[in-house]
Parts: structure tokens; C-alpha cells; sequence
């Protein structure tokens, strides 16, 4: 049950059987208020909803009888237990009180043991039909609703779950811990915001969560938002919702990539080519340094816009580029490699491996290899402090139907933010360091989009052995 005090209300003229009563009564669990006629019992029970009223019959001007009838014919009220205090041990005052609303009698002079124990039994149930009336309100809600909802107590054990929420995690109402069942159906990501369900830290409480349900033949990715938020004794309610037209953008996401193509691509690959070749003209000139300035700072500008934009627009592009071009074979891992730090200017990677791995075929397209590699290595030349670092690429297979890449840096190491944080869209780490970083803040949680909707998996964390970090990715194979 709740923490909160049970509020008691007793009801008589006389001052020494209202301190006598609460002598008997008194105890941290209860909260006890006085009345001292019939008008101000009403008032003080409107003003505290109680959780029992002791109320004396016997008061001048409005006695117990009329004080119980106007109770139980205010609806706010109506519900209140009422036992009353009589010294009338006569069969008609006792039916009197019946009918007037009573609950139960004590007599005078009150039994110590008697009293604590009516009070305690009544008060406990009151507060478990209060309980059960709040729960049943909630599920009249939510039976109907197009979310999922799960009531999860302090273990994570699930006590209430709506039809949205059966469907979408393919349980009956006697199943046992959400986290477990969840996993029977789902991909749980990201993995950080996952680690010590249910007890997270306040920090890890913010981060997104979602159920996956990877690609297949028959059907596309399903992602599901899982939001929560606690209620009384330690409970917690789980709202479980579709983002799968969110996630994948869909007729929307298109329309605005033709748009973005044809209004921002064009003009903008014009802008740096025509600036291009002003600036090589006026360098064989003299006296043109305001110019050369001029020249470079928006020629900077330009490729700066056209970095962003290609940023966004490989990032809608995810859920087409999976399935588009043919699988990547693991024979292609060396020339693409090579192609990526030609492009971006970078020295050598070390790659190493298992050997017979070159048959292997991952579900993805070349494209989407492509593109996972070079935000990462991009990223490791990025956050370098000297934009050269030194990238090693180890590729194993311990399972014939995944295969593991780790991809190894000497740059920063990140904070706990960071790590727990870099899968999420439009996150940057970029004031956590010197140097200006230009992006969108899109590239990773491009990767584990790419990831996430083919059932693999994705991990970072700093290096044991020195500065720079160690990404994971488990990606399954044919």
C-alpha cells in the first residue's frame, strides 16, 4: 500500500472523548482531525476526504443521524466508511443508523483493543477499494486505446496489460517479467539504455528506448517506443507505441527528399564548382588577397552546407538503401575500405581476420556497408585531435550466422554521456571538445538504424588500453 497517512475524522461535542479517542488512535500511520459539531464534520470531511469518520450520535442541532444522511447524499462522500459512537444500546437506534448510512457502531465507553481494530480493518479496506476503483477507472481508459499499456511492479513484473499491449508482445495476462517477454518478441535497443532495467539511473531514464522486429521475407521492420513513468507503491506504468511510419519515414520522407534534391543539390554542387573556379583565376593575379579571402571563407561555407545536406539525406535514405544493389560479400570489405580512406584523405587501416570468411554474405547492400563505414571512420578522423589517427578493423565469425566487426581508434574517450547517447538522432558531442565539429548529428544513429532494422546490433565503449574508443557492430550473414 501507499506511504500516505490514512486520514481519520472524529466527530464529537464533548473535548475529552475527542482526546480520549485519539489517545487510543494515535500512531504515525494515521493523520487525525477533529469536528466538533455536525456542520463542521461536513466541512472538515469535504476539506480532507477521510478515510473513516468515528461521528458521536448523540450532539446538539444536527445529531450523528442527520450528519450520516447528508454524507452518504454527497457524491464526493458517498463512499467514506462511518462508524458511529453511541451510548444508545437499544435495537431501533442501531437500525436508525443503518439506514442513515452507518457502516459500524462502537459503544461507550470504547474498548481500546476494539476500536484500533475496527479502525485498522476498515481503513485497510477502504484504501484497497479506493485502489481498485482508481485501477478499474485506468483500464476502462486504456482497453480501448491504440497504445499499448503495462502496469510492472517494483520487479518488473507484469500485473496489467491492455489488449494493444497482449498484441504487440503476443502474451497472456499471466505472463511474468515485461523485460523477458519483451525479448522473446523484440530486439531491445539501444543496448546502453537497456542495461539494469528496471533500476536506471535518473540519467538513463531520459534516453529513447524501442523494440525492434528486424526485416523479413514477408515483412518490414516494426518499431515500437517504449515511454514510462512510476506510480504509488513502487508500480510502474510501460506505454508501448508504433513509430514504425516514423521510423521509416515513408511517402513523406520521400516527398521531402525529391524535394531537397532538386532545390538544394544542384544549386549548391554549382555554388562550389563556380567558387572553385574563381578562386583558382584570381590566384594567378596580384593584389587579390581581399578577394582570395572572400573567395575561400565561402567556398568553406559551401562545402560545409553541402556535407549537411547529403548528411540528411543519406540519413532518410536508410530504410531504401538496406534492401537496394546486391549483398555484400566479405571479399569486398578490403577494396571498399581502401576506397573510403582515399576519399576522406586518411592514411592506411589495419584489417585483420578469420580466415574463410570471404564467402560469407551480409544482409545488407553494398551501399549501407559502404555507407556504415565511412561514418565511422569519418568519425575516428573527426574527433582525432590531429584528424590522423590510427584505425584498426578486426572481423570474426563465432556464429555461422553473424559476423562481428570491431572498429578501433586512438582519438578521445567519451563520457558516459556520450557513450550511452551517440545512437540517438541529432545528438552531437561536439561541445565536449576544442575543435568545431560540423554535422548534423545524424551519422550514428544512421548506423544503428541500418543496423537495428536487420536484427543486428551495435556497441561502443572507450579502450582499456589507452585514449580512443572501440566500436562493435554484430551484423547476420547468409
Amino acid at each position: 500500500m501507499s506511504n500516505q497517512k490514512s486520514v481519520i475524522l472524529i466527530v464529537d461535542n464533548e473535548a475529552v472523548v475527542r482526546y480520549t479517542l485519539e489517545s487510543m488512535l494515535i500512531s504515525p500511520e494515521y493523520n487525525i482531525i477533529f469536528a466538533e459539531n455536525g456542520p463542521q464534520a461536513i466541512e472538515k470531511a469535504l476539506e480532507f476526504k477521510p478515510d473513516v469518520i468515528l461521528l458521536d450520535i448523540m450532539m446538539p442541532g444536527m445529531d450523528g443521524y442527520e450528519v450520516c444522511s447528508i454524507i452518504r447524499g454527497n457524491p464526493i462522500l458517498a463512499e467514506v466508511p462511518i462508524i458511529l459512537v453511541t451510548a444508545l444500546e437499544d435495537h431501533n437506534s442501531r437500525i436508525k443508523g443503518l439506514k442513515s448510512g452507518a457502516d459500524d457502531f462502537l459503544s461507550k465507553p470504547v474498548d481500546y483493543a476494539e476500536l484500533r481494530a475496527r479502525v485498522q480493518t476498515i481503513v485497510k479496506l477502504n484504501r484497497y477499494k479506493r485502489l481498485l476503483s482508481e485501477r478499474k477507472k485506468f483500464e476502462s481508459v486504456v482497453e480501448r486505446a491504440n497504445v499499448g499499456y503495462l502496469v510492472v511492479d517494483s520487479n518488473d513484473k507484469i500485473v496489467y496489460a491492455n489488449p494493444k499491449s497482449r498484441s504487440y508482445l503476443n502474451i497472456s495476462l499471466d505472463s511474468n517479467k515485461f523485460l523477458e517477454v519483451a525479448k522473446n518478441v523484440y530486439r531491445c535497443e539501444p543496448l546502453e539504455a537497456w542495461k539494469n532495467w528496471p533500476n536506471l539511473s535518473v540519467f538513463a531514464m531520459k534516453l529513447p528506448r524501442y523494440l525492434v522486429q528486424p526485416e523479413t521475407l514477408t515483412k518490414k521492420t516494426f518499431w515500437i517506443k517504449v515511454d514510462f513513468f512510476q506510480i504509488q507503491d513502487n508500480e510502474r506504468i510501460i506505454m508501448l507505441t508504433d513509430v514504425t511510419s516514423e521510423m521509416t519515414f515513408k511517402s513523406d520522407v520521400n516527398t521531402f527528399h525529391s524535394i531537397i534534391s532538386k532545390k538544394f543539390q544542384e544549386p549548391i554542387y554549382s555554388i562550389v564548382s563556380g567558387l572553385e573556379t574563381l578562386l583558382k583565376e584570381l590566384l594567378q593575379k596580384k593584389d587579390t588577397d581581399d578577394f582570395i579571402r572572400i573567395s575561400n571563407a565561402a567556398l568553406k561555407d559551401a562545402h560545409i552546407l553541402k556535407t549537411e545536406i547529403s548528411s540528411i539525406l543519406k540519413y532518410i535514405e536508410t530504410d531504401n538503401i538496406i534492401r537496394s544493389g546486391e549483398r555484400f560479400s566479405l571479399s569486398m570489405i578490403r577494396p571498399m575500405i581502401s576506397k573510403i580512406i582515399d576519399r576522406i584523405e586518411l592514411k592506411s587501416i589495419n584489417i585483420a581476420g578469420d580466415e574463410g570468411l570471404e564467402n560469407k554474405k551480409l544482409l545488407f547492400s553494398i551501399d549501407a556497408m559502404e555507407m556504415i563505414f565511412t561514418e565511422l571512420i569519418s568519425n575516428s578522423k573527426k574527433f582525432h585531435p590531429k584528424s590522423s589517427p590510427i584505425i584498426e578493423i578486426h572481423v570474426i565469425s563465432m556464429d555461422p550466422k553473424e559476423v562481428t566487426f570491431t572498429v578501433r581508434d586512438d582519438g578521445l574517450t567519451l563520457s558516459p554521456e556520450q557513450i550511452v547517447s551517440v545512437w540517438t538522432p541529432y545528438y552531437q558531442g561536439k561541445k565536449y571538445f576544442s575543435k568545431d565539429v560540423h554535422g548534423m548529428g545524424l551519422g550514428l544513429s544512421m548506423v544503428s538504424s541500418l543496423i537495428w532494422s536487420i536484427g543486428g546490433t551495435c556497441s561502443i565503449s572507450n579502450r582499456e588500453d589507452g585514449s580512443g574508443v572501440v566500436v562493435e557492430l554484430n551484423l547476420p550473414c547468409e
